[in-house]
């Protein structure tokens, strides 16, 4: 039987509607939706804009929140800092550590490295929250000189950063901040430790990745969790029987390409609609699907859209980019350029500038002004 075809818009309105970006959500919500996929907070702040177009908040919410428990923050996919619900903050470190024998290969350090280096992290974080310079400092006098290189940009000894920010994937360190990074030890901070059946939390990692960006591969799974090929084939294995291929067109020069959905998420596939305007942060969880061409179906697009630093904002209409954003604080307003792709219409604009006015409160501002210019 040949494979049901579903369009761009199809996919990137069924990954806008499993984000919760087709309608916002009351801010009660907040564990729920950043359970999805969870929200990286990359540059400290960005979680909130991300929860902005998808809670019906007028203020940030994360320090709040992570302050009282109510939601966790940890280094977790690709060693960047995530705010996750507590119930699932085993799945967001033991399910995404990389497998036995993939970590030599991953990060270039002796297989035991990860162990070692967490193990020193415990000792030097105790019962307090030091930041994270004060934790390596620590963790590099205790360490043998083959886990704490010379590092020619800091110009010290320290440990490799892959492997310092993958410590907490063992379960037992979580984050208290990011501005500045502060660790704590788990049991410490939230009252418990990760524990789990890893295989089982493994699969529950792949099953959400797959909810949110399928349709996609066992490669761009890779690249989202931050571990080897190899180990995302091995885990792409135990959900395979939950799994249905179909093809995408319009993400390769028309051409199409294969790639896998849950059986269960099919009819919402092949049934979705976007809808609304959203100003999305760069590094937003819908802005790390890994099959960019699909996002973006222009490489002047992708360039504008991912820049090696710094990288802007993005503005979806019915879940389609449509632009780019950047925003500057003056004084009590937040200014916010947009670069469309193409001409927006008087009620794309009006929705724009809503957003931003959203935008600026979470900011920390009393209003916004926007500004559309050609990119």
């Amino acid at each position: 039987m040949s494979e049901p075809t579903v369009s761009r818009e199809r996919v990137l309105a069924f990954r806008a509607a499993t984000m919760s970006l087709d309608a916002r959500r009351p801010r009660s919500d907040l564990v729920e939706v950043a359970g999805a996929c969870g929200i990286q907070d990359t540059p400290p702040g960005n979680a909130d804009v991300s929860l902005a177009a998808r809670l019906d908040i007028d203020g940030p919410v994360v320090g709040d929140a992570v302050e009282n428990k109510e939601a966790v923050l940890t280094w977790a996919m690709r060693g960047a800092p995530h705010l996750v619900p507590p119930a699932d903050h085993a799945v967001f470190t033991l399910g995404v550590a990389p497998a036995d024998g993939t970590r030599q290969q991953l990060w270039g350090q002796p297989e035991h490295a990860l162990v070692e280096v967490e193990k020193a992290m415990m000792a030097a974080v105790g019962s307090s929250s030091p930041t994270k310079a004060e934790v390596s400092g620590a963790v590099t006098r205790q360490l043998p000189a083959e886990l704490a290189p010379w590092c020619k940009g800091c110009d010290v000894h320290h440990p490799d950063e892959n492997v310092f920010r993958a410590a907490p994937l063992l379960g037992r360190l979580v984050l208290t901040g990011t501005a500045p990074v502060r660790l704590a030890r788990a049991r410490t901070w939230v009252g418990a430790e990760a524990k789990g059946d890893v295989e089982a939390l493994r699969r529950e990692l792949l099953v959400r990745f797959l909810h949110c960006y399928g349709p996609t591969t066992s490669g761009h799974f890779a690249e989202w969790a931050g571990i080897t090929k190899t180990d995302a084939r091995q885990r792409w294995t135990a959900v395979a029987d939950a799994l249905v291929a179909v093809r995408v067109d319009g993400g390769d020069g028309g051409r199409g390409h294969k790639a896998f959905v849950l059986e269960a998420d099919l009819a919402a596939l092949e049934g979705s609609r976007g809808s609304g305007v959203r100003l999305l942060p760069a590094k937003d969880p819908f802005l790390q699907s890994r099959d960019r061409d699909l996002l973006f179906r222009e490489a002047a697009h992708r360039k504008r859209a991912f820049p090696v630093i710094g990288g802007p904002g993005v503005v979806l209409r019915e879940a389609v980019p449509v632009g780019t954003w950047r925003g500057a604080a003056k004084s009590k307003r937040y200014d916010v350029t947009v670069e469309p792709f193409g001409k927006l219409s008087k009620a794309v604009l009006a929705q724009v500038e809503a957003e931003a006015e959203r935008l600026a409160h979470v900011r920390g501002h009393s209003s916004a002004t926007v500004v559309s210019s050609v990119g």
